[in-house]
């Protein structure tokens, strides 16, 4: 939820964690984690690089931590694309919702 001022929504600039975690299988080694955050009309907005090291042991986790940052233009469902090397894992939708704050009146 985004409020403003304004009847119609200004940009702005979200922030926010996100926290993936793979299991690796019997794969060791290191891969490339990227984040892509996509807006309503499917344009890359923000994207995010990081290696992420797998230990080759099923029972072992490897996380990814990562600081998304995107600049919202408009309501709708945006989508934070995960990617492990080239092939996509998952998608995390976020909706973003735009309401004009109430006036407060104050005084006789």
């Amino acid at each position: 939820m985004i409020s403003g001022a304004t009847e119609e929504m200004q940009p702005a600039l979200l922030q926010f964690e996100v926290a993936i975690l793979f299991r690796s299988g019997n794969f060791r080694g290191r891969l490339e984690l990227n984040l892509s955050s996509i807006d309503p009309s499917m344009k890359v907005v923000s994207q995010i690089s990081l290696p992420i090291q797998f230990e080759g042991d099923a029972e072992r986790a490897s996380p990814a931590f990562a600081t998304v940052q995107m600049q919202v233009h408009e309501e709708g469902l945006y989508w934070i694309i995960v990617k492990l090397g080239q092939e996509e894992q998952t998608r995390i939708p976020l909706r973003v919702v735009y309401q004009k704050q109430p006036t407060v009146v104050t005084g006789g």
